[in-house]
């Protein structure tokens, strides 16, 4: 049986080796071509800068430890040509994979598609002990469709792609792909379904809570956060913050917090908060609420600075912004290993391939 870790996969026809930052350049040229972006891209490709950035993202392993590539190069065994590639990442759910390609178009209509797709969905049962395997494609690309039928998904649900592309969700269950046995392991189930948090007891009377003395934390200068209620001054039970958010820029990449609700409140400019399969555009006045275990991110697509407030209950999400600023120079990149560490540690649950995404279907920037 082949380790999770084993340098490549292969099948007939088809290497698929990790994606490496020397793909760069093959990356650049696929984007590049408008029948490739036809149906995942909503504007011009990416810029060079953009790829760049996000590549780090591209590059992620995922499991404990973290080994196994989340993004494949495919290349052709006889010609050793670069074909596209293939990702196979965790979804925001514990125990689901997320299947998805891009392929050059002159290696279209080969079966290259279907056949690195069922290599992966194999991988992902055998080797990965995954429950369930999904993928997503607009609902007008038969071709990607044809992909994922062929690899043994099935149709799950039709939604509206960024609030306004009919797009379709396939899934295949464990029990369902012929030949899948052993239960997940430990790296697919890192956090219990079900968290007890017992809040420290608080004031039973109307309390006025001074301003907070904790200064403006600033990501690079586009992404301002101030913590306006600290959890110590709730005993526990909640924290607020603003944020101002510049033009064009998105915060943060997807992520589940596994045991905070969140509130946002938009005071000025408008707020866009994409989510799983579903993306609310909140006007100055309005709120949205995120419950504990939902995906979301939010982000400013539009020509001005949104400002928002931001509670969570229970605190403790003020500290985590503290502490994760630090990470994120004003030049440079940011530490992503030291980031994922300490998103663990808080229970966050960031899905960074998907900034790549954002960045396109939004036309922003990372901050």
């Amino acid at each position: 049986m082949q380790r999770p870790d084993a340098p490549g996969v292969e099948t007939a026809r088809l290497r698929l080796r990790p994606l490496a930052a020397a793909d760069a350049d093959r990356l650049a040229e696929l984007d590049a071509d408008p029948e490739v972006r036809r149906y995942v891209h909503l504007g011009a490709p990416p810029t060079r800068a953009e790829l760049e950035a996000a590549l780090p993202c591209m590059l992620a392993r995922f499991g404990e430890p973290p080994v196994e590539p989340a993004f494949w190069a495919a290349e052709e065994r006889s010609t050793g040509a670069f074909v596209g590639w293939f990702h196979l990442r965790p979804a925001a759910e514990p125990g689901v994979l997320e299947l998805g390609y891009r392929l050059r178009r002159d290696r279209w209509g080969r079966g290259y598609g279907s056949e690195g797709a069922r290599a992966l969905v194999e991988r992902a049962f055998r080797h990965l002990g995954a429950d369930r395997v999904e993928a997503v494609a607009l609902a007008e690309n038969a071709a990607s469709i044809r992909v994922m039928e062929k690899a043994g998904l099935r149709l799950r649900e039709q939604f509206l792609y960024a609030g306004e592309r009919p797009a379709v969700r396939y899934a295949v269950e464990r029990g369902e792909h012929e030949g899948a046995d052993g239960a997940p392991p430990p790296h697919l189930r890192s956090l219990p379904t079900h968290t007890t948090i017992v809040h420290p007891p608080v004031e039973t009377t109307p309390v006025l809570l001074p301003p907070a003395e904790t200064p403006a934390l600033s990501v690079r200068g586009h992404w301002t956060i101030g913590v306006r209620v600290p959890g110590e001054s709730t005993g526990g039970a909640l924290a607020v913050l603003e944020h101002a958010l510049e033009p064009g820029y998105v915060a943060l990449p997807l992520h589940r917090r596994r045991r905070e609700t969140t509130l946002i409140q938009v005071l000025e400019g408008k707020l866009t908060v994409p989510g799983d399969g579903r993306t609310v555009s909140a006007p100055a006045g309005s709120c949205v609420a995120v419950p504990p275990g939902a995906a979301f991110t939010f982000l400013n697509p539009g020509p001005e600075r949104v400002r928002f407030t931001e509670t969570v209950a229970p605190a403790g999400l003020e500290l985590y912004y503290q502490e994760v600023v630090t990470l994120i120079p004003g030049g440079g990149r940011p530490d992503m290993e030291a980031i994922h560490s300490l998103s663990a540690r808080y229970g966050l649950e960031f899905d960074l391939a998907s900034l790549l995404d954002l960045v396109e279907r939004y036309r922003v920037h990372l901050t």
